[in-house]
């Protein structure tokens, strides 16, 4: 089960635990995002720019009420080498697909 399910060993204040998870996991973040992106232009039609630009709208509030876990956003980006708004996305893909999903059911 451990090598399905990766155990990754964080220490340090958020950003620093992001890091760490986002250098030791970075191909499978990259590979969640790639299958991600694909769901979401198969499911609404959008493509990534529109998720980005989707996921980006979440920035603010994290910044206001949670900062420490958009630190570990940051950590885990610059650990994976990939920009904030994809792993913004990805956790934020629930959100995302539900609010896009009832955005496309209003006429």
């Amino acid at each position: 089960m451990r090598d399905f399910f990766p155990i990754v060993e964080l220490k340090g204040n958020p950003y620093e635990m992001g890091k760490t998870h986002g250098r030791k996991l970075a191909k499978e973040i990259k590979a969640n995002l790639k299958l991600y992106f694909m769901m979401f232009r198969g499911f609404t039609g959008l493509e990534p720019q529109q998720c980005l630009g989707h996921a980006g709208r979440f920035l603010d509030v994290l910044q206001k009420d949670v900062p420490f876990i958009l630190e570990e956003i940051e950590g885990i980006a610059d650990g994976a080498e990939l920009p904030v708004k994809e792993i913004l996305f990805l956790n934020a893909r629930s959100e995302l697909m539900s609010m896009v999903q009832t955005q496309n059911a209003i006429p």
